[in-house]
């Protein structure tokens, strides 16, 4: 093919998520002197909620003040609250299930990191939000991962699969002194890369630009 190509990202409504939403889930649950971490990815194989939860365990045995919103439903749930019965964190976890729309912004605006162990993934959608939310990101290492996040810039990259990692880094962001600045970075790259409104209008483009061509 020959032809001209268009790459463009998906995006979101940059003003619906943004880190000014309240902190209502944080000050409910008792956690605000907590370190929290957030998943929201759907608890099937392919997200690697499991790797989480693993990793999860294995940084609670190194600080007793971690805590984990967990949501999304699916066919691990389950296993995924066994393996917390089974090491005593149970109160440390908070199951959300599904969340609204309305919601995802205060729920993003609770958690101090946002967490993705997604062994597959296009541009995820739920890691521009938390990217529009201001949250810095711990996520595995697959390629499309690797085109939003850079270590260090706006947060960390763990060995896809690999919990002992994923822990590692959960402690690693616990004791950062770089979150803030993360979080700038990583609003700023939303308002870049993942806005809705810019990216439609490329997509918009792109498809006036094929008929076109096909029209010829």
């Amino acid at each position: 093919y020959h032809g001209p190509i268009s790459v463009f990202p998906w995006g979101v409504d940059l003003a619906h998520f943004n880190p000014t939403a309240p902190v209502v889930l944080r000050e409910q649950l008792g956690w605000q002197k907590e370190f929290v971490f957030l998943s929201n990815r759907t608890l099937e194989p392919l997200y690697g909620v499991d790797v989480t939860a693993w990793a999860f365990i294995q940084a609670c045995q190194n600080n007793d003040h971690l805590r984990l919103l967990l949501y999304g439903k699916g066919s691990q749930e389950g296993k995924i609250r066994a393996l917390f019965e089974k090491a005593g964190l149970m109160d440390r976890v908070h199951f959300g299930g599904f969340a609204s729309l309305e919601q995802l912004p205060g729920i993003y605006a609770s958690a101090d990191v946002y967490l993705s162990a997604s062994h597959s993934d296009g541009s995820s959608v739920s890691l521009m939000e938390a990217l529009a939310c201001a949250r810095p990101v711990i996520v595995s290492d697959i390629p499309s991962n690797q085109e939003w996040v850079k270590p260090g810039e706006q947060g960390w990259i763990f060995k896809d699969g690999n919990s002992a990692d994923l822990a590692a880094k959960m402690l690693t962001a616990a004791s950062s002194e770089c979150l803030a600045e993360m979080a700038k970075n990583n609003r700023s790259l939303a308002q870049q890369k993942a806005d809705w409104q810019k990216n439609f209008a490329k997509l918009l483009a792109a498809y006036e630009e094929a008929v076109t061509l096909v029209r010829k």
